[in-house]
């Protein structure tokens, strides 16, 4: 798998911000949730695929990068940062996954 540029018309995986307050026994908590828009998203490839895969990995020790900044109702696309390589081999071995405000 390559990281990196992408090198066809894919959209990438397109998500709507839904951020939301509510008290909790020890406080306030603070909640964002993604829906993915089908119909906005790529269809499907090798890019997107290994993507949404790393979306099912994530949790409390391994969030997106930028997702304290999340704006309720706004369009997002996730992409991936801070790729690690094998120094001998030069292959991605680590990643993490960010969140990037989309433009129509």
């Amino acid at each position: 798998m390559r990281f990196g540029k992408i090198e066809h018309n894919c959209r990438g995986l397109i998500f709507r911000a839904d951020v939301s307050c509510c008290p909790t026994e020890k406080g306030i908590g603070f909640f964002v949730r993604l829906n993915l828009l089908k119909t906005k998203s790529c269809p499907g490839c090798e890019f997107c695929g290994a993507l949404y895969e790393a979306m099912g990995e994530v949790n409390n020790e391994w969030v997106p990068v930028g997702i304290d900044s999340v704006e309720h109702g706004k369009l997002y696309k996730l992409e991936y940062c801070n790729e690690l390589r094998d120094w001998e081999t030069g292959i991605v071995d680590d990643w993490d996954i960010k969140l990037v405000e989309f433009e129509e």
